[in-house]
Formats: C-alpha cells, structure tokens, sequence
C-alpha cells in the first residue's frame, strides 16, 4: 500500500453526493490519507448497503490521490472478515481494526493473527479506542508482538493518555505511530508521530496539515492553539462535549463550507 503520514482525517457519515465533495475538498488541502467508517464514520449504525455505497464512493472519489483506510471492525470476525474483503475487493488501501472491539481482555495478538493468517491478503491499521473496549487499551506488549507481522502497517490511538503514547512511540516505529486525540497533537508531532486522525480535519483540513508540516514551534502552537478555538466553535464547548455535539457540529461546518466551495 501507499505509505501513509500526516493528516489522515476520520470521515463524517454523509451521503454519497456529499461525501465526493469532502473527499475533494480534503484531497485539494494535502491530508496523507482518508479514514472512512471509523468512530466518526458511525461505523456501528451502518449496514451491508451502506458499508459497501460509503467505501465505493470514497475509493472511486479519491481516484489513488490518498490512502483510503477502511474501519472493518464489528463484534463478531465473520463480519470483520468480511469487511476486510469488502474493502480489499473495492480498491481500499488498509483495513482498521480494533482487537479488543467488545473484548477488552481478549488476546490481541491471537486474534490479529488469526485476521492475517485467515487467508486474507491485505494491509492492516491498529485502532487504540478504550471507548470500544469497556476501557481498556491494547498492551503495548501486544502492540509489539502485532507490528512484528508484515501485513501491520500502523496504530492510531485514542485513549488520551499521552503515558500510553510515549510508550508506543517507544515501543514501535515513530512514524507508524498516529494521534487520534486533536488536543494533543502538537505534543504528538514534536515526539516524531508519523501523523494524526483528527475529526476537526473534517473542517479545518489545512489547519491541521500545517501543525503536522510546520517545524516552527511558535507556528506549531499557534495552529494547536486554532485547533482548540474551532473545537469550540464547533463542538459548542472544548471539554465536556458529547459525541452528537461533535458529530452533528462537524456535520454542521461542512454543509457552511459546502455552500461556500459551491458559490465560487
């Protein structure tokens, strides 16, 4: 696959006809690659139909400018295989799995090697989500075992405990290390993350690109300081939030910035 680093966005759920123009608006703004179907995706709410309508659109739209990283999990790994396959099959680039999805104390690196091995020949993204695991996070021992198959190509983490992260920037190679927390994202690149998935990326992609890019620790904090601004803007608050606030919120700026992209 393509190798992926910076910016790598986690899509909205939106329509087919929408959805286009994000992955153009995205595209033309420089991210290092697209994350559909993930938490921001609402991947646990979507069906067969929809799954398959989502990947085709964001594959075809895309056309190999970007990466195209599929969320695949689901609670069962009949339907995790299959995600897998439907993303391979459609011209994705990686499928994102969450080990522990449901099972936060099942074997990570059992049942990773079990999706590897199962005879599907395809790139896999690790997803650190406590939120999905009842609170746990993968072990870092795990995450080490794991990044020794070849098929493994990164880890986004979302746990917020920047203790943990250290520990997988540590643990693994840097640039296959990706921040999903857009608070701490400065902090994250300054320690040689190879990138980040942040959801205001849905709105402010080149904000986001430019903290990634950028080597100027003044401009660095700057755009992490522009972040938190239009977190709350958008959010409606910078802590406290609930995931409708974002979601309804991002869904919100884009439509504004659709209006605006189409009058011009």
């Amino acid at each position: 696959m393509k190798y992926v680093r910076g910016i790598v966005p986690p899509l909205i759920r939106l329509k087919p006809d929408k959805l286009r123009h994000l992955v153009d608006y995205l595209c033309d703004n420089n991210v290092g690659g697209l994350f559909v179907l993930g938490s921001t995706g609402e991947f646990e709410d979507v069906d067969r139909d929809e799954r398959y309508q989502t990947v085709r659109t964001v594959v075809d739209q895309t056309s190999k400018r970007v990466p195209v990283l599929v969320g695949c999990t689901k609670n069962n790994l009949f339907e995790t295989l299959y995600n897998i396959e439907l993303a391979r099959d459609l011209g994705a680039d990686c499928a994102v799995i969450v080990p522990n999805y449901h099972e936060p104390k099942s074997d990570c690196v059992s049942c990773t090697n079990h999706i590897i091995n199962i005879g599907i020949d395809f790139p896999i993204f690790l997803y650190n989500n406590p939120g999905l695991s009842e609170g746990a996070s993968i072990p870092i021992d795990h995450v080490k075992r794991i990044f020794e198959f070849d098929a493994v190509e990164g880890i986004k983490d979302s746990s917020r405990d920047y203790d943990y992260f250290e520990k997988l920037l540590s643990s693994v190679p840097k640039d296959k290390v990706f921040m999903g927390d857009e608070t701490l994202l400065e902090r994250a690149f300054k320690d040689g993350a190879g990138g980040g998935v942040p959801t205001i990326a849905n709105v402010i992609p080149h904000v986001c690109v430019r903290l990634f890019e950028t080597k100027d620790p003044e401009e660095r904090s700057a755009m992490q300081q522009e972040i938190l601004r239009y977190r709350k803007m958008v959010y409606g608050r910078v802590e406290g939030y609930t995931v409708d606030d974002v979601l309804s919120g991002t869904k919100k700026a884009f439509d504004e910035i659709l209006e605006k992209r189409k009058s011009f």
